[in-house]
């Protein structure tokens, strides 16, 4: 008998609950459409970024002069060894040519 009482009170109560389900599944369904249409305007005012951006501040020294003496000294040496590598090109031209 007591399964019979019972019953009733479950068929008035599985319409509430699927109503409020309902309810909120429309409500989190609208805050994820809102979300995503926010998220999507945020990504189309973000402008790109260009690849070859100067990140350095204009004020900001380009080279201290340890830098600067380095690199004076590998160009140097850049064209000592590309006199070198000319100089063994025309000795391998000439045994080639005899």
């Amino acid at each position: 008998m007591k399964s019979s009482i019972k019953l009733p009170r479950f068929l008035r109560l599985l319409p509430a609950v699927v109503l409020t389900g309902a309810a909120l599944l429309v409500l989190n369904g609208t805050g994820l459409l809102r979300d995503g249409a926010a998220l999507a305007q945020t990504a189309l005012n973000d402008a790109p970024q260009s690849a070859s951006r100067d990140y350095a501040e204009p004020d900001q020294q380009i080279a201290s002069a340890n830098e600067a003496d380095l690199l004076t000294m590998l160009s140097r040496r850049r064209a000592e060894l590309d006199a070198r590598e000319s100089q063994i090109q025309t000795q391998a031209d000439i045994m080639a040519a005899t």
